[in-house]
């Protein structure tokens, strides 16, 4: 304890370590009030680009925690002066939230979505397929090749816009299932189908995501870009109230690697 009191500056992380939810956790007011009294240097870091440090101060502040607006870095804070670093004055097409564009604007970054520099996404809850296909769109050379669903149990009205919406931006789409969860899934693939059909976009339905996912891989050719839309970070599917192991990174790489050896 003595070896830590003695350190002249701290490094915290937020979520977990200063508050949960939309509580404080236990200590952090006196350790907060430590670090002023001691006169250290200290820094709140977030890896979420969704919020600007004077909107992480007032958070704290309705949790009766009092920290100055100049203790908090986000990722969005690294992120524009890294690039402004790089390309001072360059254009960027942004996919995020409010503090990811105002730092972006803080450092002379302008937005563009016609031949930007940059791409940025930032993590949030902003972004929406329809913002990622554009984007891709931009810089793909070849096609855009789509692979989505809709996730089972939740806002039906959204399939049919998202049929809408793949048909339209990207060459191809491939339809397959999410996290089907209680539902049948191929009456929530169908429902995405009455969306698609109104446009001119060809596509088909392979409800099986790891076989999807393995035909989107077969048919990319050099400049084309595969997007698989839907799961992120997400480990696993959800089927029938069961989750099953799905981490679509290992499934890619397994698919890759499975292609390659039959190749050769």
């Amino acid at each position: 304890m003595e070896t830590l009191r003695g350190k002249k500056g701290f490094i915290c992380d937020m979520d977990g370590v200063i508050y949960h939810g939309n509580r404080l956790l236990p200590g952090v007011k006196e350790f907060v009030a430590w670090l002023y009294r001691e006169n250290k240097n200290f820094l709140f870091l977030t890896n979420s680009s969704e919020h600007s440090p004077k909107e992480l101060q007032r958070k704290l502040e309705r949790m009766g925690l009092e920290v100055d607006e100049s203790h908090f870095y986000t990722s969005a804070l690294a992120t524009a002066r890294f690039i402004s670093s790089q390309a001072p004055g360059c254009s960027a097409y942004v996919i995020g939230g409010a503090g990811l564009i105002m730092a972006l604007h803080d450092e002379g970054i302008t937005m563009n979505d016609i031949d930007p520099d940059y791409v940025i996404i930032g993590e949030g809850n902003t972004y929406n397929y329809e913002n990622i296909l554009k984007a891709v769109r931009d810089f793909t050379r070849g096609r855009v090749i789509a692979l989505f669903g809709c996730g089972g149990d939740r806002d039906h009205g959204k399939r049919p816009m998202m049929g809408e919406i793949g048909g339209r931006l990207a060459d191809f789409s491939i339809l397959t299932s999410d996290n089907p969860r209680s539902e049948d899934p191929y009456q929530i693939l169908a429902a995405i189908e009455e969306g698609i059909r109104h446009t001119k976009g060809a596509y088909t339905v392979i409800e099986n995501r790891r076989e999807a996912i393995r035909y989107a891989l077969e048919i990319a050719r050099d400049g084309d870009v595969v997007v698989l839309a839907g799961k992120g970070h997400e480990t696993y599917q959800e089927i029938r109230g069961e989750k099953h192991p799905f981490d679509e990174k290992i499934v890619v790489k397994e698919l890759l690697a499975d292609m390659r050896a039959h190749k050769n």
